[in-house]
Formats: structure tokens, sequence, C-alpha cells
């Protein structure tokens, strides 16, 4: 089984995966390294995030830009990168029987992602983290330099992808706020969600894991992301992405 932690930038998607690992998921090495902004870690593959970054470049787009790269690829280009992903869980992974994958990154090539793990017959699942858009705003203005309209527009953009890609990938929904304040019952409804079995053994290291204060830019406010806070709004208590109204 691969499990897929998707989510935009500064969602939770380092804790989650922290949280996915605890519950007996192998992540493999090498490992980003720790920074400041991660104090735990980032729990995202080298090879993963090297492999997504020469992808966008290849079509001259950064992760920061606000365009589909798939629709900028074309066919042969799409098929090779479908290639390239298999090759690299397959060789990151090393016949794992739980592996986990987590790049904010990863949300643009799902469909790849999810053709290739099919041809190669792994059982793919998901958790889809979700974060208020003003804090996540706010958090990659700090992180990044970036305005917090510009930030405001990845989080749309990284929602309009994870639509376009989920398919009938069967996920989960963990609540970035919800997740740091009770990480326990988040946490196993989310895999609940996704059809995987909980480990209660694991419950203690899991605690240990999460602190409140990781939540440093509170919720949000409505004037940092007007637009996507209003989509937030509709969406953040749906238990699936396929039930989220379109987004443009």
């Amino acid at each position: 089984m691969c499990m897929l932690v998707l989510g935009t930038h500064r969602s939770g998607t380092s804790i989650t995966t922290a949280l996915v690992q605890a519950q007996g998921f192998a992540l493999g090495q090498p490992l980003l390294h720790v920074g400041d902004e991660n104090p735990l870690g980032h729990f995202e593959h080298e090879h993963v995030l090297a492999m997504h970054e020469a992808f966008l470049a290849e079509v001259g787009l950064q992760w920061f830009d606000r365009v589909d790269p798939l629709a900028l690829a074309g066919a042969e280009r799409r098929q090779r990168w479908q290639a390239e992903i298999a090759e690299q869980y397959a060789g990151i992974s090393e016949g794992a029987g739980r592996f986990a994958v987590k790049d904010p990154r990863l949300v643009h090539f799902l469909p790849l992602w999810l053709a290739a793990l099919h041809a190669m017959e792994v059982d793919a699942r998901a958790l889809v983290t979700l974060r208020h858009p003003g804090s996540t705003a706010r958090s990659l203005q700090v992180r990044n330099g970036l305005a917090v309209e510009h930030a405001e527009q990845i989080w749309l953009r990284d929602m309009a992808a994870l639509q376009r890609g989920i398919g009938e990938l069967r996920h989960g929904v963990v609540r970035y706020e919800s997740l740091v304040a009770d990480p326990i019952n988040v946490m196993r409804e989310g895999l609940s969600q996704a059809g995987v079995e909980w480990d209660s053994a694991a419950e203690a290291t899991m605690r240990g894991l999460v602190n409140p204060a990781l939540n440093r830019s509170g919720v949000g406010a409505e004037g940092d992301a007007p637009a996507a806070g209003r989509l937030h709004a509709t969406i953040e208590t749906l238990p699936s992405v396929r039930d989220w109204p379109p987004i443009g």
C-alpha cells in the first residue's frame, strides 16, 4: 500500500506524514533536512522532491507559479514523467508493504502518480490535509516572502489540482487545526475514511509528536484570503474532495 499525503504548502502535510509513519508506513531515505519552519522535520523524500522540481523546470515553472504543469507538458512528456514516477517509487520503497509519499508539489502530478501506482499494482490511498487559507498564506509570507494575495492563489491552485486529480482514490481528510488539538481521533478518522487499519499501539508515540504550539499562525483571518476563505468555509466539514463544489 502507498499512502499519498496531499495538501498545499504549509497545510500540515509534514506532521500528518510523521503520524502516518508512526502508524507503520515507511518513508525511505534520505529525507529532507530539518529546518526552523519544521522543527520535527519535513518527512519528505529528497529524491521525490528533486523529481517534482525537475518536472516543473522542464515546463519553465517553479513551485509558486500559478500554472498547471500538466497543462503544459503534452502527452509524450506526461508518459515519460509517469515512467519516472514508477521507477522512482520502486527505488525508494524497496518493496515495503506500507510506504508513504509526501510533497506539496505532488497534487499537480497526482494523475500520473495514480496511473503509475496502478500499473505497478500498488494499492494507493491518501490523506488530504486542509488548513485555513489565511494561515497558509501568512505562513508562506513569513517563510518565503510571498505576498498574501499570491499565497492565497497558491491555496486555490492546489485545491483545484486536488479536485482534478483525486478521481476514485480512496482518501480521508485531515483538518490541521483539529489535528494539532486532537491528533489521535483526527488521524484515526482520516485513516478510517482511507480504509487503513488503525494501530492502537502507536498512540503514545503519536501523542509525543504533536505540540499544539505548532499552530503558530492561528486560524487565520478571512481578510487575509477572502476568496479562499469562503471556499474553505464550504469544504472544511465535507468528508471527501469529491464532495467539493467546482473550483474554477
